[in-house]
């Protein structure tokens, strides 16, 4: 008497998603730092880095001079400048970010996600710290 074996063959993929939302800089005027008596701050801007580390951000928002404006300590800022067909406009409600492995968000690779279905290449950074 023979057995016939039957052996099933399967194959399950996973997938993983992970997508980080950059909140929204409180309703506050831009370049107020605190709940202290509004200050306004004078930002000046220099080149900035090719990437940012995402641990590092901590708010966000746009700017009416164009791009992201990304708050990283009380004493500086970067902004990320988008390429030129985007409208900057479409960050207003914030925006997402589709994080790499090495954990950094770059210039000339990645790319932020308006709520609004908009998606935006970074050009550059600028590095934003006050006025003397």
């Amino acid at each position: 008497m023979s057995v016939e074996q039957h052996i099933e063959l399967a194959q399950l993929s996973i997938e993983q998603r992970v997508i980080i939302r950059i909140p929204n800089m409180p309703g506050r005027a831009p370049g107020v730092l605190s709940d202290a008596p509004a200050v306004a701050i004078r930002w000046k801007e220099s080149k900035g880095p090719r990437c940012v580390p995402l641990g590092l951000i901590r708010a966000a928002a746009a700017t009416k001079e164009g791009g992201v404006t990304m708050v990283v300590n009380r004493r500086e800022r970067y902004r990320a400048h988008l390429n030129r067909s985007c409208r900057t406009a479409d960050f207003y409600a914030g925006f997402y970010i589709t994080p790499n492995k090495d954990g950094v968000l770059c210039a000339e690779r990645d790319m932020i996600h308006a709520r609004n279905g908009s998606v935006c290449e970074i050009e550059k950074f600028g590095r934003l710290t006050p006025e003397d």
